[in-house]
């Protein structure tokens, strides 16, 4: 329902029965379709076992519960920021035809009930089972052995030992079960990097955002390269991003392959896109980082700090204040970040209009949100960082309205840092398709979508429509509902906002 909002609600099998079949196509409201999804995951809470065979392989009670929590924060946060739109039922110019009884205040409140009990059933058992960090600057040693947990939590063959893990996906050579993640995350960029707008979000160690005055941080360090720029700071930074100096893996000896200076140009495999690499999940096996179908390391599915963060953000969205519960949780993610733990210091220095600069998310819907809900959001943004929820999120607190030729940047390549690559930047040719880099004059930082303009649709920065807060209706889905397999305005579909039934057509961007 992330996709495509409204959906049918079939509860039971159907027959091969056309006119059954059309009339069970019919798309019901979200609100409806979350409270069937939330209605259907308290009977597995119900049923599921708390330990069940076969480890955390398997579904639990736990995981229920997060989902529960996860689908509820999703659905309470959407219909908030999407209020009045299209994209909500009865809303100006929703597409839907019966939104009769909606309630906005109440679907709300529901929601955020409902994430709030769900979300602090699993968080509470957090409380002193999160994995440790040891504040390690690598993850094992030359023998793959842990030395921080926190860090191997995301890499580790075997990840039942991680009481903060709730369910894992197994992978395993010798049933043909890999990945090549590893192959990736081994070689020096790995094809992507870590934005700037992401680095600064991460606090400094005592708490202040790095453009507070008092905060230790200097810009220059910036110009000296990713050592220098990650200093001093939150912990998840240093320790999920690969700098110049640390080892991409251990060959059989033990002997360490390096990585080298921040390379942001090279092959799809070595490049790194903005010079800050991820190293978040990385292992440090040399037969995971030369062999592509080596990659064993577990897949995380669910893990319990997201539990601690729904119930932040759920709570602060119900009641507009940090409560004891929430209190406790935000202190246990910022000590294990090595960040001072009063937040209120925090939020104290928060400027939202510097925060703005590199984070979508400091507005919803056009309107900047205030310093305590933004620094929630910062602490989602800085420990689930790089594990695939940041999309969700921008799309549920309608964070992207604002969009409009942004320019992503990376770290600051122009200045004494371009001395660590000689000759090797080559920018302003007469021929676009030789550069390796964004030419200084566009910025001091490398701008990754600035590089060249050829066969570019983002050379001239990230646009958003609205139409793109969700997916269209394939047309297919409209034709097999016709009354005659050609005539679309006879399904009883609607398509979402914004979209045409016309194939190969794009969205309206005015919509």
């Amino acid at each position: 329902f992330t996709k495509f909002g409204d959906l049918p609600i079939v509860t039971t099998a159907l027959p091969d029965i056309q006119g059954e079949l059309v009339e069970a196509s019919k798309r019901q409201p979200r609100h409806k379709v979350a409270r069937f999804i939330i209605e259907d995951l308290k009977k597995a809470e119900d049923m599921l076992l708390n330990n069940p065979p076969g480890g955390k392989n398997r579904i639990s009670k736990n995981v229920a519960y997060l989902l529960h929590a996860r689908v509820a924060l999703y659905e309470a946060t959407w219909e908030k920021y999407h209020r009045g739109t299209a994209f909500v039922p009865g809303g100006s110019g929703w597409p839907g035809k019966d939104a009769q009884g909606y309630d906005a205040d109440v679907e709300i409140n529901y929601f955020l009930d409902e994430a709030i009990a769900a979300s602090k059933f699993v968080a509470d058992q957090m409380v002193g089972n999160l994995a440790e960090n040891t504040d390690t600057p690598e993850g094992m040693n030359a023998s793959l052995v842990s030395i921080n947990p926190y860090y191997t939590m995301f890499c580790d063959e075997n990840m039942e030992g991680y009481k903060e893990i709730l369910m894992w996906k197994k992978f395993d050579e010798s049933l043909g079960v890999t990945s090549n993640l590893q192959m990736e995350l081994c070689r020096n960029g790995g094809g992507s990097g870590w934005t700037r707008g992401m680095v600064n979000s991460f606090l400094m160690r005592n708490g202040l955002p790095v453009y507070a005055s008092g905060s230790g941080y200097n810009p220059d360090w910036e110009k000296e390269g990713v050592v220098a720029t990650v200093q001093n700071r939150d912990s998840r930074l240093g320790i999920f991003t690969k700098k110049p100096g640390d080892v991409n893996y251990y060959g059989d000896d033990g002997t360490p392959s390096i990585c080298q200076i921040s390379l942001i140009f090279g092959d799809a495999g070595s490049l790194a896109t903005t010079g800050y690499i991820v190293k978040k999940g990385k292992h440090y096996s040399t037969h995971m980082a030369n062999d592509h179908s080596a990659g064993t390391s577990g897949g995380i599915v669910f893990r319990g700090a997201e539990a601690m963060l729904i119930y932040m953000e759920a709570s602060y969205e119900k009641n507009g204040t940090v409560d004891g519960t929430a209190d406790g949780y935000w202190r246990a993610l910022r000590t294990r970040a090595k960040v001072d733990p009063d937040y209120n210091k925090t939020i104290a220095a928060t400027n939202m209009l510097e925060e703005a600069k590199g984070d979508f998310a400091a507005y919803s819907h056009g309107t900047m949100i205030d310093p305590t809900l933004y620094n929630i959001r910062r602490e989602r943004r800085c420990e689930l960082i790089g594990e695939g929820f940041r999309y969700d999120d921008l799309i549920r607190w309608r964070a992207l309205d604002q969009l409009n030729g942004f320019q992503l940047e990376g770290c600051k390549i122009w200045g004494p840092m371009k001395s660590l690559y000689g000759d090797r930047l080559v920018t302003d040719q007469t021929d676009p398709s030789k550069n390796n880099v964004s030419s200084p004059s566009l910025s001091e930082y490398i701008r990754p979508f600035q590089r060249t303009t050829d066969n570019n649709n983002y050379y001239n920065g990230l646009f958003f429509c609205n139409a793109h807060y969700l997916s269209p209706i394939a047309v297919k889905h409209f034709l097999l509902t016709t009354s005659d397999g050609k005539t679309i305005s006879t399904s009883p579909i609607y398509q979402n906002p914004g979209w045409s039934t016309t194939v190969g057509e794009g969205a309206n961007l005015d919509k």
